[in-house]
């Protein structure tokens, strides 16, 4: 089974196409837990061209690829939003379940591909911690 993990976190994609996750928030064995339930996990994200990854951890791996969108910030998203929404429709297409994380515009956009295409879907939140509250 096929899962798709939408997020807008910034990845770092090298000369040679390696994946690397910039901050240390996604390394290859934080998709583990997914990978004990699915077979193939597609990550759709931004990237940006990482000329030197020294000192980044890798974040892709045997069964685990990347659908990784131009890292647009400000009005340049807006502009870009078209052919990000075509492209997670039609990554969202190839899988057979979503899983999006919020707070995301892309994890948002995959939720209406994922009710558009008739595909399960899981929300995971990421904020309203309670970190410092006692």
């Amino acid at each position: 089974m096929k899962a798709l993990f939408a997020v807008d976190h910034i990845f770092g994609r090298s000369a040679d196409g390696a994946v690397f996750t910039i901050g240390g928030k996604f390394p290859y064995p934080a998709w583990q837990s997914y990978l004990d339930v699915f077979d193939q996990l597609t990550v759709v994200s931004r990237a940006i061209p990482l000329p030197d990854p020294a000192g980044q951890r890798r974040s892709d791996g045997p069964r685990v690829d990347f659908q990784l969108l131009p890292a647009r910030r400000g009005i340049d998203r807006l502009r870009g939003i078209r052919d990000a929404r075509k492209a997670i429709f039609a990554a969202v297409k190839q899988a057979d379940v979503v899983i999006a994380r919020l707070p995301s515009e892309t994890a948002l956009i995959a939720c209406a591909a994922a009710r558009f295409h008739g595909k399960p879907l899981s929300v995971v939140r990421t904020f309203g911690t309670t970190r410092g509250v006692d």
